[in-house]
């Protein structure tokens, strides 16, 4: 199962924002090259890290600090960042899709939230 964690905490504006976004483990939906759920969550992950990258690289908005960890022992990706408030369109659009597939796969991919300070 591939288990996906959105980590929160609130703004200033009485809601919450995106901090961070993980995923681990494989869904095994489908044989070796096969996988629609594994491929999903993979290609949207690295959505992210494209817009968090390019957003810095052309000066679109600066996100103050951006961390990427991979662990391939655990086959798992976790980013996490400060000062990506304007990019908030993209982090939200990841977020719904990486819940949405969990909701269309349940047994493939498990959905938590986290709030935070």
């Amino acid at each position: 199962m591939i288990e996906v964690v959105v980590r929160r905490i609130g703004n200033d504006a009485g809601g919450s924002e995106i901090v961070g976004i993980s995923c681990k483990g494989h869904s095994h939906y489908g044989g070796g090259g096969d996988d629609i759920v594994c491929a999903s969550v993979s290609t949207l992950m690295d959505a992210l890290e494209t817009g968090l990258r390019d957003a810095n690289a052309h000066g679109w908005f600066r996100v103050a600090r951006v961390s990427v960890v991979v662990d391939y022992e655990c086959n798992g990706t976790s980013y996490t960042w400060s000062g990506g408030d304007k990019l908030w369109p993209l982090f939200e659009t990841i977020a719904l899709s990486l819940k949405r597939l969990a909701g269309e796969y349940p047994e493939d991919v498990s959905f938590a939230e986290l709030r935070g300070e």
